[in-house]
């Protein structure tokens, strides 16, 4: 075993193969089912704080030999952090909407 363990290793036993992606996936369908922290940490493999599956699309590609090496994401996907004060939640999503449809939207 290596003695630093690198993003897609999941189960952490020094090698990126099937039995990481088999992790991955399961990881990707339920939150819980990764425990250990390191372990977590090595299967968000495009670094975006979830692991999801964009992670499952990246080492599927890694382990098919698609790509070489994982890019990190440059948005971070994690949770939206939560306001507790009403007004201040619906003025954040009132300065999202507009009053009328762009031009051209409704044309075909």
């Amino acid at each position: 075993m290596t003695s630093k363990p690198s993003r897609g290793d999941v189960n952490l036993d020094g090698e990126i193969n099937i039995a990481d992606l088999c992790l991955l996936k399961e990881g990707a369908l339920d939150e819980t089912a990764i425990t250990d922290k390191n372990a977590s940490k090595q299967a968000d493999v495009n670094q975006s704080g979830l692991i999801n599956y964009k992670d499952v699309n990246m080492l599927t590609d890694y382990l098919f030999g698609k790509t070489e090496k994982f890019e990190k994401s440059d948005v971070w996907e994690g949770p939206v952090q939560e306001t507790s004060d009403p007004k201040e939640f619906m003025n954040e999503w009132k300065s999202k909407f507009v009053e009328y449809c762009p031009a051209g939207i409704t044309e075909k």
